[in-house]
C-alpha cells in the first residue's frame, strides 16, 4: 500500500515549533512578559522620545515606531535567539519576527499605545533559501496594535 504524504498539522507542531509554548507562557506569566517587553528601559524610552517627537496622534506615533523597527533593526538571528529583551534587540540592531515584535510592543507601550503579541505556526518553507530547517513548521509572531 502506498504511503500518503504527511501533512504538517498541530500535532507535529508540538515537536517542530515553540509557538504553542511561548505564546501561552507570555500571556500566563506577566513576569516573563515584563522582562522581555521592558518598555521602561532607558534605551527604549529615549529612542521612543526621539521617534514620536512632533507626532501628535497615536497613529502617527505607531507608524513612526513601526518604520523604525522595520528599517533600522535588520532581519537576522543572534546567538541568544529567543532570549532577548526588547532593549537587547534594540542594542543588537538585529532580530527576527518574535524578537522584533517584542521590541515593537515595548516601544509602542513606551509611547502610550496598547499592543500585544500573538503567536502562530507557519509552514517552514517560507524560509527556504534563508535557513536550512528540518522541520515542517516554524513559530512566528505578529503584533496587534490598538488604535482609535
Amino acid at each position: 500500500m502506498p504511503r500518503l504524504p504527511v501533512r504538517a498539522d498541530r500535532r507535529r507542531a508540538l515537536h517542530a515549533s515553540t509557538a504553542w509554548l511561548i505564546g501561552p507562557l507570555l500571556s500566563m506569566n506577566p513576569v516573563l512578559a515584563r522582562v522581555l517587553i521592558d518598555d521602561t528601559h532607558v534605551a527604549i524610552t529615549e529612542q521612543v522620545a526621539q521617534l514620536v517627537q512632533d507626532r501628535h496622534t497615536p497613529r502617527e506615533r505607531a507608524v513612526a515606531i513601526h518604520d523604525f523597527v522595520r528599517d533600522k533593526v535588520r532581519f537576522g538571528f543572534t546567538p541568544h535567539f529567543y532570549a532577548m529583551s526588547a532593549a537587547d534587540v534594540l542594542a543588537a540592531g538585529v532580530g527576527f519576527s518574535n524578537t522584533k515584535s517584542t521590541l515593537f510592543i515595548a516601544m509602542l507601550r513606551a509611547a502610550g499605545i496598547e499592543a500585544r503579541q500573538q503567536f502562530v505556526d507557519l509552514d517552514a518553507s517560507v524560509l527556504r533559501g534563508l535557513l536550512d530547517l528540518r522541520t515542517p513548521l516554524v513559530d512566528h509572531s505578529y503584533t496587534e496594535v490598538k488604535l482609535d
